[in-house]
C-alpha cells in the first residue's frame, strides 16, 4: 500500500505561529538554519508519537516560548496533516490544550495539558480511536517512525534491532542442514529437539556424568585407603606354612590314642569355638564394608545438603544487608519529610520571602495581597508531604516485615546447618567406631572369653603324662596356625578391596568415554549453532544494498553471543562521521522494511543538502534542504519567504 503526505499545517507549534506546507507540487522543503525546517519534522513525529524527531518526550515542549524561555499560555497548539491513500484523502490532527485550575470562575494556574485528536475534521477524538484509525488506514502507529525516519532504526536498542531483522529471515535448523550440506552427525537429534534444546540436554547429561565421576573417584580413594600393609611373607608362603602345621597336628593326633575323654571333648568344643570366632569375624568384615559404603553415601548427601543451605544463607545475608540499607534510606527520607513538614507548618505569610508558585522574591508590601494564595499553598504542601510520608511509612513497614521474614529464614537455615553438622558428626563417629578393631565386637569378645575359659579347663583336666604333653603340643600348634591364618586374611581382605577398586576404575573409564562422546556432540551442536548464526547473518545482509549487519559477536574462545551492529562501509553506524552514508544506509533499511510490510510511507531526510547521491526509494521522499548561496533554490526560497511576510 502506497500513501502520500499532501499537506501539513502547524498552529502555535514551537516558534511557528501559523504555517502550511503543501507537498503536492514539490517534496523539497528549503530553509536556512533556525528557520523551522526541523520544526516541521518535529510536528510530524509529535502528531503520532508525542515526541520530537529525536524521540525525546520529557525535554520536548511543543508550545511557543516567551523571551524568558517560559511556555506562552492561553494558546492551543495544533498540528494537522492531509494524507492521500489511493483515491481517498484523510485528515489527521492533534491539539495540545491547557488544563487550568480555576477559582471563582477565574483561571489561577495550569495544572497540565490534554491531548485532543482530529480525524477527518472531527474534533474530540480519543487517543485510542486515533491510533486505531491510523493502524487500520495507514500503518501500525508504532512502525511509523521506523518507516519514515532514516535515523530511527539505529536509535533502537540492539536487541530490538536484531528482533526486527530476524523477522525478515526466519532461518530454521532444517534450512541450515540443507544449505550447508555438512555431515554434523547429529542431524536427527537437532530435528527432534532443536539445536538450542539439544545442546541444553547434552549439557545436562555432561553434568550428570561429571557428578557420577566425582562420586566414583571418592569411593575408589576410600577403598585404596582401606588396603593395609601386607606381611613380609607372601600368601603362598603362609598357606604352605599353615599346611605344614595341619600335617603336624594330624601327626600328633594320630599318636594320641590314650587322651582323656573329657579333655578330648573340651578340645572339640575349643575347636568349634575357634571356628565360630573365625566365621563371626569374617561376617563382621563383610558387614563392616557394606556399612562403610552406606555411611560414605550418607555423608556425601549430607555435605551436599549443607553446601546448598550455606549458599542459600549467604544469599539471604546479602539480601538482608541490601534491604536494611534500603530501610535506612527510607527512614531518613521520612525524617527529612518530618523536618520539612515542621518548617512549612511554622511559616507565616510575613516569613515567606518567596512566591509559593514561581519561587521569585516577594516584598513585604505584596504579602497581604497573596495571603490567601499562601495559606492555600501551605495547606497543599503539607498535604503533599503528609501523603508522601504515609506512602514512605508503608514502604518502611513492608521492608521491616520483609527483613524479619528474611532473618527468620536465615535463622531456620542456621538451625538446619547445625542439624546437618550434628548428623555428619554422628556418621563420622559411627564410621570411625565401625572401623575400630573387630576384636572389640561383643560377639568376638564373648567367643574369645569362652575360648580362654575352655583352655583353662583343658589345662586343669590334663594329666602330667605323655597324652598331656601331646595336648599341649596340639594347643601350641593351633595357636601358631591361628596367627598365620590372621596374616593370610590380610591378603584376602586386600584382594577383595583391590577387586572392588578395579571394578570401579573400569566403570570410571567407561564414564570418561561417555563424557568424551557427550563433549564431542556438544562441540558439533555448537558448530551447528555457529553455522546457523552466520547463515542467518548472510541471508539478512543479502537483502540490503548499503547497510550490513553484524548479528553475532565471536569471542576468542570461539563462543558466539547475540549482537546487532549496523555497518556502513565496514564502520559501525554510530562511529561513522559521513552523514550521507548514514542517511543512505537508513533509507536502504526503510526501503526493505517498507517492502516487507507492504507499506510505502513518506520518508523525511533532514540536511539533504549534505548528501550528493541519495539512495533511491520507491516512496515519497521529503527532503529538508538548506539552499546554497546564490543558487536557484536560494532565490526561490527568499522569494517565497518575502511573499509569506507580505501576506
Amino acid at each position: 500500500m502506497k500513501v502520500k503526505l499532501l499537506k501539513i499545517t502547524l498552529q502555535n507549534f514551537c516558534d511557528i505561529k501559523q504555517k502550511t506546507i503543501n507537498f503536492k507540487s514539490s517534496n523539497n522543503l528549503y530553509g536556512d538554519n533556525e528557520t523551522g525546517k526541523t520544526t516541521i519534522l518535529d510536528a510530524h513525529f509529535w502528531l503520532f508519537t508525542g515526541k520530537n524527531h529525536n524521540y525525546k518526550k520529557k525535554d520536548f515542549e511543543p508550545k511557543p516560548l516567551d523571551e524568558n524561555g517560559e511556555p506562552v499560555h492561553n494558546l492551543v497548539t495544533k498540528v494537522t496533516e492531509i494524507w492521500q491513500i489511493g483515491d481517498q484523502t484523510i485528515e489527521l490532527g492533534k491539539k495540545w490544550v491547557e488544563d487550568w485550575k480555576t477559582r471563582n470562575g477565574e483561571k489561577v494556574k495550569v495544572k497540565g495539558h490534554t491531548s485532543e485528536y482530529i480525524i477527518n475534521s472531527i474534533d474530540g477524538k480519543q487517543k485510542k480511536e486515533f491510533e486505531q484509525f491510523v493502524n487500520e488506514n495507514i500503518a501500525p502507529i508504532d512502525l511509523i517512525p521506523l518507516l519514515t525516519d532514516p535515523m530511527k532504526f539505529n536509535s533502537l536498542h540492539w536487541e530490538k534491532m536484531r528482533e526486527r531483522l530476524i523477522e525478515l529471515e526466519n532461518v530454521t535448523d532444517e534450512q541450515v542442514i540443507d544449505e550447508k550440506n555438512k555431515d554434523y552427525d547429529i542431524e536427527q537429534q537437532i530435528k527432534k529437539y532443536g539445536a538450542e534444546e539439544y545442546k541444553d540436554k547434552l549439557e545436562s547429561d555432561k553434568k550428570d556424568i561429571q557428578k557420577s565421576q566425582s562420586k566414583l573417584s571418592s569411593s575408589i580413594e576410600t577403598l585404596k585407603n582401606e588396603i593395609t600393609e601386607e606381611p613380609e611373607r607372601s600368601q603362598e608362603e603362609l598357606e604352605a606354612e599353615i599346611e605344614k602345621i595341619n600335617n603336624k597336628i594330624a601327626e600328633v593326633k594320630s599318636q594320641d590314642s590314650q587322651t582323656n575323654t573329657k579333655v578330648k571333648e573340651l578340645k572339640t568344643k575349643l575347636s568349634n569355638l575357634k571356628s565360630e570366632r573365625l566365621k563371626v569375624k569374617a561376617n563382621l568384615l563383610d558387614k563392616q564394608e557394606e556399612e562403610n559404603e552406606d555411611i560414605r553415601e550418607q555423608l556425601e548427601k549430607l555435605k551436599d545438603d549443607k553446601s546448598e543451605v550455606k549458599n542459600d544463607t549467604n544469599k539471604l545475608e546479602n539480601k538482608i544487608e541490601q534491604k536494611e540499607n534500603e530501610l535506612d534510606n527510607k527512614q531518613q527520607k521520612v525524617e527529612d519529610l518530618r523536618d520539612k513538614y515542621d518548617r512549612i507548618a511554622e511559616k507565616e505569610p510575613e516569613q515567606a520571602f518567596e512566591c509559593p508558585h514561581c519561587g521569585k522574591e516577594v516584598y513585604n508590601y505584596q504579602i497581604n495581597d497573596s495571603k490567601e494564595d499562601f495559606y492555600e499553598w501551605r495547606a497543599n504542601k503539607l498535604e503533599e508531604i503528609d501523603d508522601k510520608g504515609v506512602s514512605l511509612l508503608s514502604e518502611v513497614e513492608g521492608l521491616q516485615e520483609e527483613i524479619t521474614e528474611l532473618k527468620d529464614k536465615k535463622e531456620s537455615n542456621q538451625d538446619t546447618i547445625e542439624t546437618l553438622d550434628s548428623q555428619i558428626k554422628d556418621l563420622e563417629e559411627k564410621k570411625e567406631k565401625e572401623s575400630s578393631n573387630i576384636e572389640e565386637n561383643q560377639d568376638i569378645k564373648k567367643l574369645t572369653y569362652d575360648i580362654k575359659k575352655v583352655k583353662k579347663k583343658i589345662k586343669q583336666e590334663k594329666q602330667k603324662d605323655e597324652s598331656e604333653q601331646k595336648s599341649e603340643r596340639l594347643e601350641e600348634l593351633e595357636d601358631k596356625k591361628e596367627k598365620l591364618q590372621n596374616k593370610r586374611d590380610i591378603y584376602v581382605e586386600n584382594r577383595k578391596n583391590k577387586k572392588a577398586v578395579k571394578a570401579k576404575e573400569k566403570k570410571l573409564k567407561g564414564l570418561r568415554g561417555k563424557l568424551d562422546n557427550v563433549q564431542e556432540k556438544i562441540n558439533k551442536v555448537e558448530q551447528f549453532i555457529k553455522d546457523k548464526a552466520f547463515f542467518l547473518q548472510e541471508k539478512v545482509n543479502k537483502r540490503f544494498d548499503v547497510a550490513s549487519f553484524r548479528l553475532f559477536e565471536e569471542k576468542l574462545n570461539g563462543v558466539i553471543n547475540p549482537d546487532c551492529v549496523c555497518l556502513v562501509g565496514g564502520t559501525p553506524f554510530e562511529q561513522n562521521t559521513n552523514l550521507g552514508a548514514k542517511v543512505n544506509a537508513g533509507l536502504d533499511i526503510i526501503d526493505k522494511f517498507q517492502k516487507e510490510y507492504d507499506i510505502r510511507l513518506p520518508v523525511f531526510v533532514d540536511n539533504a543538502e549534505s548528501i550528493t547521491d541519495i539512495y533511491e526509494v520507491d516512496t515519497q521522499l521529503i527532503k529538508l534542504i538548506k539552499p546554497e548561496i546564490d543558487s536557484e533554490e536560494k532565490r526561490e526560497y527568499y522569494s517565497e519567504l518575502k511573499q509569506r511576510r507580505m501576506s
